[in-house]
């Protein structure tokens, strides 16, 4: 049995045969009048503080602050949701909060809160980012009009670099985006056959292994020439 409280007011009833003076009829009562409210008092003396005030069982009474004791989302400290509901118990904040200054919350619909370029409704751009919040990235924009979609497209400013472009040997562009440009790339003569190459730069930069008249000048068979 719970025990009762210090501050609870017993009493004595008789509850054996007809003999008043036998003892062992003689049991302590609490008051069961009293009624638990919710004070941080055990009022009705059964040892247990406040019971029935913890509806939803997050910690919280309603005497302790807890707004909203049927659902356990809803106490002091807790984390604002998208629901509506007061939820930290704070009429002094609000879900709605813009952490980006874009002027769209989270709770709106703004798809990453962190980005000021990304919300509902904003114009996708070639930035990796969903910018529409659409979810989809970088959909439909070809910067440079040259067929290319930008998420492959290695300069969505250049119209004349994208996958499959032939490579002008004389530009100065990686027009095929394979990474090499004009003499550098195997379509104009040059290109590396190793990652430890015979120069500084691929096998033939220059027309020859090396620009001193030897088989190169660091990383040859000998540290001179042949």
């Amino acid at each position: 049995a719970s025990p009762i409280g210090a501050d609870c007011p017993v009493f004595e009833m008789f509850t054996g045969g007809g003999d008043s003076n036998d003892l062992s009829g003689r049991t302590l009562q609490f008051d069961a009048v009293m009624h638990e409210v919710c004070d941080g008092t055990d009022n009705d003396c059964d040892g247990v503080v406040d019971e029935g005030f913890d509806v939803d069982g997050d910690g919280w009474t309603t005497c302790e602050g807890d707004c909203g004791d049927a659902n356990a989302n809803v106490h002091p400290g807790a984390t604002e949701l998208c629901d509506g509901l007061d939820n930290d118990c704070d009429p002094g904040t609000t879900e709605h909060v813009d952490n980006d200054g874009d002027g769209q919350s989270g709770c709106a619909g703004d798809c990453d809160d962190t980005d000021p370029g990304n919300f509902v409704g904003g114009t996708e751009v070639c930035d990796g980012g969903d910018n529409d919040c659409d979810g989809a990235v970088d959909e439909g924009i070809d910067g440079d009009g040259d067929g290319s979609p930008c998420a492959d497209d290695c300069d969505d400013s250049e119209p004349d670099a994208f996958p499959g472009a032939d490579e002008d040997c004389a530009d100065g562009i990686d027009n095929d985006c394979d990474g090499w440009t004009d003499s550098q790339d195997s379509d104009c003569g040059g290109g590396d056959d190793d990652t430890a190459d015979d120069d500084t730069a691929d096998d033939d930069t220059t027309g020859d292994d090396d620009t001193t008249g030897d088989d190169d000048t660091t990383g040859d068979d000998d540290t001179a020439d042949d």
